[in-house]
């Protein structure tokens, strides 16, 4: 047997898609894409591989490498010599 989940959300906002991005993404957006500069298609591209599922796992990934890197720099501190 599986289990589904079902949400509904209501809201009296006009336009309440507006609240899922950030105001600079959903400025890109409101562009055409092909009227897009190569820095608006960036920042759309870098906002979407933030919160990608797909992307989840290397994300994850990094921020473990990035942790354990500050562990190891707040270490040095305390190795004669080495500063």
């Amino acid at each position: 047997m599986t289990s589904a989940s079902f949400r509904l959300s209501v809201t009296s906002d006009a336009d309440p898609a507006d609240r899922l991005a950030p105001e600079n993404v959903s400025r890109i957006l409101a562009i055409a894409a092909d009227q897009r500069t190569s820095e608006q298609s960036s920042a759309l591209g870098t906002y979407f591989r933030s919160i990608s599922p797909l992307t989840k796992p290397i994300r994850d990934e990094i921020s473990a490498a990035q942790k354990q890197a500050r562990s190891i720099s707040s270490d040095d501190s305390n190795v004669p010599g080495f500063q």
